[in-house]
């Protein structure tokens, strides 16, 4: 994010965040732990990533929307899946470290991510050309008029396991060869 944005945040009076994702970490505020709930704490108001479902084995798990985490096939079907359903916002998680390679903690040694960097690019690319099916905005754009927000009932986005093998292979050779 860019001064401008923490600027226009701050000016708006709602400072925004999304660090919480459910399948790495669960919050002792249960009311954060159901899908598609937000919640101002204090002066920020939270929402979690978006997360999905998928079968692996005789398993269910559940994954956290990131960009890092997730194969492009598999954000196209949820951003469609929680289109259909009504579920917004959407959350994709991303971080700027995600899109380099390092050698070692001291990040002496840099490479690009082309992995990471094409699937931002191809999601992005997505929704500039369904711009008519989905609206993006910064989270501190999101309103906070329901805030508070749980819905209990909601039923999980799932993709299919094959998406879900696809993306474990990606990641496996991504995370295994330096130069891909």
């Amino acid at each position: 994010m860019d001064a401008n944005f923490y600027r226009a945040a701050a000016r708006s009076g709602i400072l925004c965040s999304s660090s919480i994702a459910l399948p790495v970490y669960r919050p002792a505020d249960e009311t954060l732990t159901k899908p598609g709930s937000r919640r101002r704490i204090g002066e920020v108001l939270e929402f979690p990533v978006s997360v999905y479902a998928y079968s692996y084995g005789f398993r269910d798990r559940f994954r956290p929307l990131a960009v890092t985490a997730c194969s492009c096939a598999e954000i196209v079907s949820v951003l469609w899946q929680a289109r259909d359903r009504g579920v917004s916002p959407v959350v994709i998680l991303t971080h700027p470290q995600e899109y380099i390679k390092r050698k070692d903690v001291r990040y002496t040694t840099l490479r690009r991510n082309r992995l990471n960097q094409a699937r931002l690019q191809t999601v992005l690319r997505f929704l500039r050309e369904n711009k008519a099916s989905f609206v993006t905005v910064p989270i501190s754009a999101i309103s906070d008029d329901d805030c508070d927000v749980v819905d209990p009932d909601r039923l999980p986005i799932w993709v299919s396991t094959r998406q879900a093998l696809g993306r474990m292979v990606q990641n496996g050779i991504n995370d295994l060869v330096w130069w891909y």
